[in-house]
């Protein structure tokens, strides 16, 4: 590869919201659960989400590579797959291939 001129990506730098736009994503899925818009694990799920998009409890403006957020997505996705709720959903998806709402 390298004779035919392959150079190594440089790691691109991405800007996240940090702590305030975590905020502002939690704000929102707790008024939607409260509403009963969305479940518990929903707003669950969604708040580790929100971790991952926002960058977790760094600073707005935070420059992080895209290996740190996937970082971010695998730990949130692993915490999740250990909950019963999260486990529910995967096993009534693969039995009846329909979502379910717990």
């Amino acid at each position: 590869m390298a004779k035919d001129g392959y150079r190594q990506k440089t790691a691109q730098l991405i800007k996240v919201t940090g702590r305030s736009g975590f905020a502002n994503a939690e704000i929102s899925l707790k008024t939607m659960q409260h509403t009963g818009y969305i479940s518990e694990t929903d707003c669950n799920i969604g708040l580790k989400v929100a971790r991952a998009l926002t960058g977790g409890d760094v600073p707005k403006g935070t420059l992080l590579t895209e290996g740190e957020l996937l970082g971010l997505e695998r730990e949130g996705f692993c915490e999740l797959t250990k909950e019963p709720k999260t486990q529910e959903r995967i096993f009534g998806m693969v039995k009846t291939h329909h979502a379910i709402r717990n």
